[in-house]
């Protein structure tokens, strides 16, 4: 981004407009990532408690 900013000659309000929207980019991104971590350690652990009700009754015990 830096590189970026100082090839193209932007202006200061340019400069701070594109960091602008990088920061809105990078915080939802934030909050994706921490849902998508979120449902993935959630269905892990709820898979463990669910996983001996998927198999029928060992008849031969």
């Amino acid at each position: 981004m830096p590189y970026f900013t100082q090839s193209s000659g932007l202006s200061m309000v340019d400069v701070t407009s594109y960091y602008t929207i990088a920061g809105v980019i990078g915080f939802f991104a934030g909050i994706c990532f921490s849902v998508g971590l979120f449902m993935l350690i959630n269905n892990t652990l709820n898979a463990n408690k669910n996983f001996p009700s998927k198999f029928p009754p060992n008849e031969f015990k």
